[in-house]
């Protein structure tokens, strides 16, 4: 019998053992902290041995093979151990993916957008009637649900650090939002090396995949030509004028845009979308270009309460952290200043557009709000009486959300974990 180790106990390594245990390997998990009470309680109830608080690195190193979580670093002591001795250490996405039994793969990275987009993509196919799951960094475990369901679709989120440990598996439909330098004390501060990560997502797929990109994104376009690509490729853009000739996605002046994949199109008014700006328009022609190519026709309409509401039926959350951009009356809030509350909030409200409020008489849960100024009322600060109509963006939009993102995610994450600091957030996060 084939001996299996599981290096960490969180939801990639619970799902790993769980899977190796359902095709018969002699797995052992080994986490060097504590194990989270609901994953050793599955552990248990699958029958699957494990410890936490020290690795016995004698049972560990005699493993024919290793399942490393992804925010085990490779220069991990036992990880260098483990490849002194010979023995591969592959990531869950890579072992999951031997036993898929004829499922496909729409598999989702990128610096910024990922999970707007692999949601977008889970619901669409949902909607669509498709017997599709949710995993990879959002959802259940990709391996828990290989070994407990049965799908034909499997839409997941991938960071650069599950990427890392992928060498056979393909992605049939591959998405890949944007390249932009961030967490790189990984990749020993070498930007290159991130985006090679990055660039993964497109590893090993064959002439009748896709791939999917941002040909705005100048990383991504200027190391194209480093690859040798033969699946069909699907670019997005809403400045650079491109065409692919297997389809594509364009946002024109008028806020639509048309993506079409062979003879499957859709036209989409982004200005009558729940989810605004430009960043999203790039995540929901990502997200419509996937589905097109994985044989869904129709027009979607997104609408964030729904969105959240259907994520929640699956993930059964104890609570929701519910993330919106507010407008503003002066200057000096303008991503500067952040609103907290535990009563959820009903996004558009302040521009006048609502929508179907987050809160616990909604989705039946408690919901924490959390609002960032992005646009201020024009009528503030200009004597035009047409100002009293506008809200106005600033040229800095996407630098202030990514900012905000991370200052609210460090935030979360701090909370919610005593003892965590900031460098270990970074190691979780690409």
């Amino acid at each position: 019998m084939k001996k299996l180790v599981v290096l960490g106990g969180g939801i990639s390594g619970y799902g790993s053992a769980i899977l190796a245990r359902r095709k018969g390997f002699d797995v052992f998990l080994s986490d060097s902290g504590r194990i989270a009470d609901r994953y050793r309680m599955k552990l248990e109830a699958w029958g699957v041995p494990y410890e936490e608080g020290g690795h016995s690195e004698e049972r560990i190193l005699a493993a024919s093979e290793c399942v490393k979580s992804p925010g085990i670093p490779d220069s991990a002591p036992i990880v260098r151990k483990l490849r002194e001795r010979g023995v591969p250490v592959i990531s869950e996405i890579e072992f999951a993916g031997r036993y898929l039994d004829g499922a496909r793969t729409i598999c989702i990275t990128g610096s910024n957008g990922k999970t707007t987009t692999t949601s977008l993509v889970y619901r669409i196919l949902r909607d669509a009637g498709c017997n599709v799951a949710l995993g990879g960094n959002i959802g259940e475990s990709f391996a828990y649900s290989v070994a407990t369901g049965r799908y034909d679709w499997y839409v997941l989120e991938l960071s650069s650090f599950q990427l890392d440990g992928m060498f056979r598996f393909r992605a049939d439909i591959g998405v890949l939002t944007n390249i932009t330098p961030d967490h790189l004390d990984r990749y020993d501060h070498s930007f290159a090396k991130y985006a090679a990560a990055k660039m993964r997502i497109a590893q090993n797929q064959r002439a009748g995949d896709y791939f999917i990109y941002s040909a705005d994104d100048e990383t991504i376009w200027s190391l194209l030509p480093s690859y040798r690509l033969p699946q069909r490729q699907l670019p997005f853009a809403a400045r650079a004028a491109v065409a692919g000739s297997d389809g594509d996605a364009f946002l024109s002046r008028d806020g639509r845009f048309t993506a079409a994949v062979g003879d499957r199109s859709v036209e989409i008014d982004t200005r009558r979308m729940r989810i605004g700006g430009l960043h999203n328009a790039y995540n929901a022609m990502a997200a419509a270009l996937a589905a097109l190519a994985a044989g869904v026709l129709g027009t979607t309409g997104v609408e964030s309460a729904d969105m959240i509401r259907a994520l929640a039926a699956h993930l059964n959350p104890d609570a929701i952290v519910a993330v919106d951009a507010l407008a503003c009356a002066e200057l000096g809030r303008l991503g500067r200043t952040v609103q907290l509350t535990d009563t959820g909030i009903t996004p558009g409200s302040g521009v006048g557009n609502n929508r179907a409020g987050l809160s616990r008489d909604t989705l039946g849960i408690p919901v924490a709000a959390i609002g960032l100024p992005t646009v201020i009322d024009a009528g503030g600060f200009s004597d035009d009486p047409r100002a009293e109509q506008m809200f106005v963006t600033p040229r800095d939009i996407d630098t202030v959300v990514r900012d905000a993102a991370k200052l609210i995610g460090y935030g979360i994450n701090l909370a919610l974990h005593d003892g965590l600091t900031i460098g270990d957030v970074d190691m979780f996060l690409s």
